[in-house]
């Protein structure tokens, strides 16, 4: 009788272990069935990538089914353990979608393609950008987004990059073009790890797109820091020569006016402008008694430092003369009107001692070192061809002289303008440097006053301190207004409407600098 009840109990516990079993089974299997919990983006009529995210689709492709119809496989994109990416026609109608793979069948969610909808919806004016796989970014590489209302009526676009450090804004002059659809730009110099693009139309914030970031063979990078604090005081004065009794409330004057600019070196930390409205690039004075415009500027400056990792690949960048280039076209080509009166100017007993004429590197590195070894730095009005007779040179001919080599040369060259701070006088001085292109890179700072009087370029070529405040570049408004018209002072240009009795009056006082480092 004990040997029956034993025998009736293992049978019961071998049932039992064996429902048990197939519970615990069931469960584990329940937990690697693939779910999925979004489907993006709801396609308009022109979209057609969807991206399905979830948990265990497993790693290799599975079927996406939508509506009880089957993609075929090579509408798949890509596929992997938490996302799926494919390509929809327009044969395929709303409906429910799930996953299959080898571990079963997903939950279901609805798809709405927006172009099916029977009725009128209210339109989305928010940005969006399309996704795309695999996007990667490199400096000084333009780069193309496609997505749809990308841009508004009052044209305030905004692209940004936000990586786990920083969040960069690229530059307005970094965007090369701008549609409904389709943006192009260039990435900040500085940007060097993975990150995400979003842009902002009218305050409204698109979605953020993932990238990688790929090394080039060179990186710029920023160091120490400097914090100015800047007043501008700017007024009109009679000229004491002058003996006219017209009344002054009936004189007007324009002036054209830089202030300091956001780059990749320089933030704009406080700008107070006594209720004037900022980079209009237009001051008017309607009444020269009693008008006076004072501006306050927080500026932070860094140090941008050029790392070169393949000198070979830096060699081999040549002089091009591609037209559909920008910086060629605007830089060398439309500069032409300018030097027309120096097209026999003789310039060559200036050396330049170069092996490879084709590199455009090696020709500018020998530019300026021509420059630096054959002038010294005097202040003087020699015309320009009596000046390299005597090897005596102004700034302003040194300046000119400089742009008329590298034009000659093809190589695309802009003039900075702004102030140096100058550590041994604690003092602003108004001050024009530059900047030359060269392509896969960009524009490389150089400056030819400060490597002239020193007599060495290596602490103003490639690498730029945080000694300089920039206020914009000359060519930003020399194109833009009649030379002849108005009266040039570097910082400001400025014509009377009515009168030549009076003259500009300004101060740029320096409150306070602070070194961070």
């Amino acid at each position: 009788m004990a040997v029956f009840i034993r025998g009736q109990y293992f049978i019961l516990s071998l049932i039992f272990l064996i429902f048990f079993g197939l519970f615990v089974f069931s469960g584990f299997l329940f937990y690697l069935k693939p779910v999925i919990y979004e489907i993006s983006p709801m396609p308009a009529s022109h979209e057609d990538v969807i991206v399905i995210k979830g948990r265990n689709l497993g790693d290799k492709i599975g079927e996406v089914n939508i509506n009880d119809h089957y993609l075929v496989k090579s509408s798949i994109i890509s596929w992997s353990n938490e996302r799926v990416v494919f390509k929809i026609t327009n044969e395929i109608n709303s409906g429910l979608v799930f996953v299959k793979n080898r571990q079963g069948i997903s939950n279901e969610l609805f798809l709405v393609i927006s172009r099916q909808v029977p009725i009128k919806l209210e339109k989305d004016n928010s940005p969006f950008l399309f996704f795309e796989e695999n996007l990667v970014v490199m400096t000084n590489t333009p780069v193309v987004l496609r997505g749809k209302n990308l841009t508004s009526d009052s044209g305030v676009v905004e692209i940004f990059i936000q990586t786990k450090h920083e969040l960069y804004k690229v530059l307005s002059r970094d965007i090369l073009s701008l549609s409904e659809m389709e943006i192009r730009f260039i990435p900040p110099k500085t940007l060097n790890i993975n990150g995400e693009i979003f842009v902002v139309v009218d305050e409204l914030k698109s979605n953020k797109l993932p990238f990688k970031f790929n090394e080039n063979f060179f990186a710029w990078n920023l160091k120490k820091g400097r914090n100015f604090k800047i007043s501008h005081e700017i007024s009109f004065l009679k000229n004491k020569h002058n003996s006219s009794n017209e009344i002054l409330d009936n004189i007007n004057f324009n002036i054209f006016y830089l202030s300091p600019v956001e780059n990749e070196r320089q933030k704009i930390q406080f700008a107070d402008n006594n209720g004037t409205l900022l980079n209009l690039d237009n001051l008017f004075f309607k009444n020269l008694k009693s008008d006076k415009y004072h501006f306050n500027f927080e500026v932070k400056t860094f140090q941008l430092n050029l790392d070169i990792f393949d000198v070979k690949a830096l060699e081999g960048i040549r002089v091009s003369t591609d037209a559909n280039i920008r910086e060629f076209k605007t830089y060398v080509l439309d500069k032409r009107d300018h030097y027309l009166s120096y097209d026999s100017f003789d310039l060559t007993s200036i050396n330049l001692n170069v092996n490879n004429k084709d590199s455009a590197y090696e020709l500018a590195k020998s530019i300026i070192d021509a420059l630096v070894s054959y002038f010294t730095l005097v202040n003087n009005d020699l015309a320009l061809d009596k000046a390299i007779e005597m090897k005596e040179i102004s700034v302003d001919n040194l300046i000119l002289l400089t742009n008329l080599l590298f034009f000659r040369h093809n190589i695309p060259l802009r003039n900075a303008i702004g102030f140096y701070f100058d550590n041994k006088s604690s003092k602003l001085q108004k001050h024009i440097w530059c900047e030359f292109f060269l392509e896969h890179i960009g524009f490389i700072y150089f400056d030819i006053i400060n490597a002239v009087l020193s007599k060495d370029s290596s602490n103003y070529f490639l690498n730029m301190s945080e000694n300089y405040i920039h206020y914009g570049y000359r060519e930003d408004y020399d194109n833009d207004l009649l030379l002849d018209e108005y009266v040039d002072l570097v910082l400001f240009k400025y014509k009377s409407l009515t009168s030549h009795d009076h003259s500009l009056n300004y101060k740029i006082t320096l409150e306070e600098n602070s070194n961070d480092r």
